[in-house]
């Protein structure tokens, strides 16, 4: 064999082959950088207090009249649902249809990507805030009155522990799958909820994980390599956790006046898959994370 090349004999001649091709290293390996870490706005692009990227490389986000809005990362946008009601948070399930809580009503409704109706789901409780879908369709909701409710995307079947904390408000499944977060959103009570899905499919009464030092915590996401983000709405400042719950800060956005609930990693078209998109009442902000999102 010759370094770097396969010698194949073909009748009697020996030709040189490229090697197979491998998986270049998993970005993990490397670590996770520690920044500092460039953002920008990204221009024409506006959320309310969530968004969520859709398959067809869009970010969809409500306006003020409860419209539901595609963006492409351009700054062009389509309408995708008029009248759709009231949001807080956003996903998107694995279908490729968008779910959206109410936090007047309770309801969580499923809006129909390829019509743009909006049908109900199911309803949990008054105060429901963000949302994250796993990969087989099961919704995770916290509740700014401290509930926790996971919810069978198919049947809309609703597992619920009751008030866990002071306030809930943003969540988010461990990179596996396999773990369930919940973040407090009350400065009394400045913990992270873990809930671990059982052998049955279904998930533990959420415990106290971590303690944190910001004021408060809203939107959360997981990263491939097992960390956590979670956003602090007054300072627009996005916290990371380690798998052992050691905490760091990763940014502090110079949004003067704003505040920051929502977060996501990129995903589409012109999304960067290792930035993560943070959100205010009025602009979309990219944060280059260099790792990428679950």
């Amino acid at each position: 064999m010759v370094h770097g090349w396969w010698v194949v004999s073909v009748l009697g001649c020996a030709e040189t082959a490229p090697r197979p091709v491998t998986e270049p290293p998993d970005v993990c390996d490397a670590g996770v950088p520690e920044g500092p870490f460039e953002w920008r706005t990204v221009d024409g692009v506006t959320a309310t207090e969530d968004f969520a990227f859709d398959r067809d490389g869009r970010l969809v986000s409500a306006d003020g009249g409860g419209n539901l809005l595609g963006f492409r990362r351009d700054g062009t946008f389509e309408l995708v649902s008029p009248g759709a009601g009231e949001t807080r948070g956003l996903g998107t399930l694995p279908d490729g249809d968008i779910v959206f809580t109410n936090p007047d009503t309770g309801d969580v409704w499923r809006m129909v990507v390829e019509t743009g109706g909006v049908e109900r789901l199911t309803t949990v409780t008054a105060g429901v805030s963000l949302v994250d879908v796993a990969s087989d369709g099961t919704l995770a909701l916290g509740d700014l009155n401290g509930r926790v409710h996971v919810v069978d995307g198919a049947s809309g079947e609703v597992q619920s522990w009751g008030r866990v904390a002071t306030q809930l408000y943003g969540t988010t499944f461990s990179f596996d799958e396999t773990r369930l977060f919940f973040a407090s959103y009350s400065p009394s009570d400045p913990q992270l909820y873990v809930s671990d899905r059982d052998g049955a499919g279904g998930w533990s009464e959420p415990v106290p994980w971590t303690g944190y030092s910001a004021h408060n915590l809203a939107g959360m996401v997981s990263d491939r390599c097992g960390n956590l983000y979670a956003v602090e709405p007054n300072r627009c400042a996005v916290w990371r956790f380690d798998a052992s719950g050691s905490e760091s800060l990763v940014v502090e956005l110079e949004l003067r006046g704003a505040a920051c609930y929502s977060s996501k990693f990129g995903q589409g078209a012109g999304w960067g898959e290792q930035s993560l998109y943070v959100a205010t009442y009025d602009e979309v902000v990219e944060v280059d994370i260099g790792v990428p999102g679950r």
